[in-house]
């Protein structure tokens, strides 16, 4: 077992269909920082502007790079990411 830690932001484009959602976290500002106490262990760090991480193309480029097959998404938001690993 691979045991790879990483870090997905989901960050929003500033356009007027996002100034309807939920959650406003731009580009470019604070909202989308991690919280200060959160201990980050790796540089893995990607960012996601759909509700499926696995459209972001550097976390696929990982998973393949060490032939990671199955993985476990924890968070805050992770409903678009389970969503998407059912694929």
């Amino acid at each position: 077992m691979v045991d790879i830690g990483g870090y997905i932001k989901n960050v929003m484009k500033k356009n007027l269909i996002n100034k309807f959602a939920p959650f406003h976290a731009y580009e470019g500002t604070e909202d989308i920082d991690f919280a200060k106490e959160l201990h980050i262990v790796s540089d893995n760090i990607f960012i996601k502007y759909k509700g499926n991480a696995f459209t972001n193309s550097g976390l696929d480029i990982l998973l393949k790079k060490h032939n990671i097959e199955y993985a476990a998404a924890v968070g805050e938001m992770t409903y678009g990411v389970a969503r998407g690993m059912k694929n």
